[in-house]
This record gives structure tokens, C-alpha cells and sequence, in this order.
């Protein structure tokens, strides 16, 4: 399965300064998944899926000052295996 569309990002911390960040970007992915049929009752499955998007700027606030930043070549992915019986 392949899909295109809008990934968002948002993260939020605490340490010295409150700080919260968020962006956007357009994204892809893809899944596969594959299913082995071992008797009538049991079956082993796995999948494979990668998500990406390419972001250009974020918003930042920290302690109750907003910014906005230019990324450059900021790629965020997330890749998973699974693997079920």
C-alpha cells in the first residue's frame, strides 16, 4: 500500500524553559505485509512500513517567545517491522 499526504509534528519539553516546537510537511508511505498460512487454525504474518516527510521550517516557543525557523535538510522518517503468529 502507498499514500501520500500531510505529516505533522509537534513535540513539547520541560527542562530549564517551558518549549514546544511544531511543523508540517508533505509526507509518504508505504506498507507491506505478507501472511504464510501454517494449518487451519494458525497463521504467521509480518508487515514492513516506512513514513517520511521533508520539513522547511518549524515554529518554536520557549518561555512565551515564538520563533520561526528555515530547516535545511531536515528529513524525519519512521521505519517498523512486525512480525505476528
Amino acid at each position: 500500500m502507498l499514500g501520500v499526504g500531510y505529516l505533522h509534528y509537534r513535540n513539547e519539553g520541560r527542562s530549564n524553559a517551558d518549549f514546544k516546537c511544531s511543523s508540517g510537511a508533505f509526507a509518504g508511505n508505504m506498507d507491506f505485509g505478507i501472511e504464510y498460512k501454517l494449518t487451519d487454525h494458525l497463521a504467521v504474518n509480518g508487515g514492513f512500513s516506512i513514513l517520511t516527510g521533508d520539513f522547511k521550517k518549524i515554529k518554536a516557543t520557549v518561555d512565551d517567545k515564538k520563533k520561526h525557523y528555515a530547516l535545511i535538510n531536515w528529513t524525519e522518517s519512521m521505519c517498523d517491522v512486525l512480525i505476528f503468529s
